[in-house]
């Protein structure tokens, strides 16, 4: 578990994207987080289509287990040091159905969140 490692394919073109995943370098203490701008993808991933990759965060772990979207926020929450207080949170039953929702009002969304172009 501890031993995992972990790669996240995020949105190198959003500024929501590139911001979010400077926090997730900062708050990775033990450096067990690759980030790969999904631009920079030269080989399929999962059978996923580059447009997948554009509508939400993916994420793989060392052992292939594989994760999108509020499924990584949640997971972070269990990787990343100073987020693992929230992580119980994440498991109250019916946040996951909130956690989704959130999730996709702001991927769906995120040019207009912006003050920069996403």
């Amino acid at each position: 578990m501890f031993n995992d490692h972990f790669t996240i394919y995020y949105d190198g073109n959003c500024f929501l994207c590139r911001t979010s995943m400077k926090l997730v370098a900062m708050t990775d203490i033990v450096k067990r987080i690759k980030l790969v701008p999904f631009q920079d993808i030269t080989h399929p991933i999962n059978n996923l289509s580059l447009q997948q990759f554009n509508f939400e965060v993916h994420m793989v772990d060392s052992r292939d287990k594989y994760f999108s979207g509020f499924e990584v926020i949640r997971k972070l929450t269990t990787i990343l040091i100073p987020f693992m207080p929230l992580a119980p949170l994440m498991w109250i039953p019916g946040v996951d159905k909130i956690g989704y929702r959130i999730y996709r009002f702001i991927a769906n969304n995120r040019n207009k969140l912006c003050w920069k172009h996403c």
